[in-house]
Parts: structure tokens; C-alpha cells; sequence
């Protein structure tokens, strides 16, 4: 069996194992070891021609170098058909191997694109969530102002129950936890201060900031108002029938 016959039985599909990719480095190399022998081989037989006919050798000598010349410039056709499979089959490897990535990215693609459906139902999820409480901080927050008990005139703390002040402590919280990096930031993110452009973590959580706001009033409006009920009030509500 030729060794182009051999290239052919062994080609994927058509034989026991299917021959690795890039067969073509591998056959050059041989060719061109080839070429070089038979380049060796008709030096050698000019050579011999010239002694035999000098008569310093045998006839049978000058025909065994011939031969090896006829079984040199054969090797090299082998090897050229050989060549040629090698060139079909590396092709077709190449091929396979360039479906076989596709394929995989491919995979990889509907992989990312599946998360990325799925990230957005979260957000958008977490963003109805996010309008409810939004609403609900602003709600609160106005009607806790409008409750100002009867005699005081100044809501102890209100500029930070504004819509403003709320939608800043907002921002200040997409920015802690979104981060500093543009890229990754939830818009609307902002830092407080310059303090803290580039160290996000540590900007004071929204819950803490909106409780100690919350704190300070209560501590203000309990000192305003007194514990005890005058007696002497109680007497005249109770006087006009009122409970």
C-alpha cells in the first residue's frame, strides 16, 4: 500500500482513526527530505556513469544506482499524491473545526443571552419594588411633616423630608452600591462629596441615614412636647363633655 493510498484509508470517516488536523507541515517535511535524496541519488549515479565508463566499475554497480534513483524520484511522487490528500484533509479539518467553534459560541451566545433574559426580569422586578418603597419614603415623609403637632411652627429636621433630600439620599445609595466605575453604576448613582468619588463603600447606607434623620426629629418634637397632660386641661375638656 502507497503511502498516498495510505493518507486516503486513514481520512476521517474512512478508516479505523481518523488522522489529526494539519497533516500538511509533516508531509512537506518528508517531500522535501525526499527531493534532497533524490538530488543525492543522481549525483551518486553521474558519478558511477563516469567510473563505468572508465571502466573502474562493474555494470551491475551503475544499474543499482539507478535503481535507487527510479525508487527516489517514486518516493517523491508518493509523497506529492500524499501531499494532496494531506492538503484535502487539513481543509476539511479546518472546516470541521471552524463548524465545531461556531457551534460552541453559538452555545456560549444563547448561554449569555438566557442570563441576560433572566437579569432583566429581576430588574425589572426590583424596580417596581424600588417605585413602591420610593413612593412610600416620599409619602411618609410628607405626611410625618404634616403631622406637626398644634403650637410648634417648624418641623424639627424637615429639610431632610423634602422630595429633593430623597431623591439625593437615592442617588447616594445607587452610588454605594453600584460602586464608583461609570461603567457599572445603576444611573442616577451620585457620590455625596468628593470624599467619597472613588470610595463608594463607604457612603453611609440610605436606611441609616433616612433612621437618623428620623431619630433627630422624634428627639426634638419629644422635647418640645411635654410627657404630662396639664390637670388643670383634662378638667375643662372633660367640663365641655369632650373625651
Amino acid at each position: 500500500m502507497s503511502l498516498a493510498d495510505n493518507f486516503r484509508r486513514n481520512r476521517p470517516g474512512q478508516g479505523r482513526k481518523a488522522l489529526p488536523a494539519f497533516e500538511v507541515p509533516r508531509v512537506e517535511a518528508k517531500l522535501a527530505d525526499a527531493r534532497v535524496a533524490v538530488e543525492a541519488a543522481e549525483t551518486k549515479h553521474a558519478g558511477l556513469s563516469f567510473d563505468y565508463a572508465r571502466g573502474l566499475i562493474d555494470h551491475s554497480v551503475v544499474a543499482e544506482a539507478a535503481q535507487a534513483v527510479a525508487n527516489a524520484h517514486q518516493l517523491v511522487e508518493t509523497l506529492e499524491a500524499a501531499l494532496r490528500v494531506a492538503e484535502e484533509h487539513d481543509k476539511e479539518a479546518q472546516l470541521a473545526h471552524r463548524l465545531h467553534n461556531q457551534k460552541t459560541r453559538l452555545q456560549e451566545v444563547k448561554k449569555h443571552l438566557d442570563a441576560r433574559d433572566e437579569a432583566a426580569r429581576q430588574l425589572a422586578s426590583a424596580v417596581a419594588d424600588l417605585v413602591r418603597a420610593y413612593r412610600a419614603l416620599q409619602e411618609h415623609s410628607k405626611r410625618a411633616t404634616e403631622c406637626l403637632p398644634v403650637g410648634l411652627t417648624e418641623f424639627p429636621g424637615h429639610h431632610g423630608y423634602t422630595v429633593k433630600a430623597i431623591s439625593r439620599l437615592v442617588s447616594h445609595e445607587f452610588f454605594r452600591q453600584s460602586g464608583s466605575d461609570p461603567v457599572h453604576q445603576i444611573p442616577g448613582a451620585a457620590s455625596p462629596d468628593i470624599m467619597h468619588r472613588h470610595n463608594a463603600s463607604a457612603v453611609p447606607p440610605l436606611a441609616d441615614a433616612v433612621a437618623e434623620t428620623s431619630a433627630f426629629t422624634m428627639q426634638k418634637l419629644e422635647a418640645l412636647v411635654p410627657d404630662a397632660v396639664p390637670a388643670k386641661w383634662l378638667r375643662e375638656r372633660e367640663k365641655d363633655g369632650v373625651e
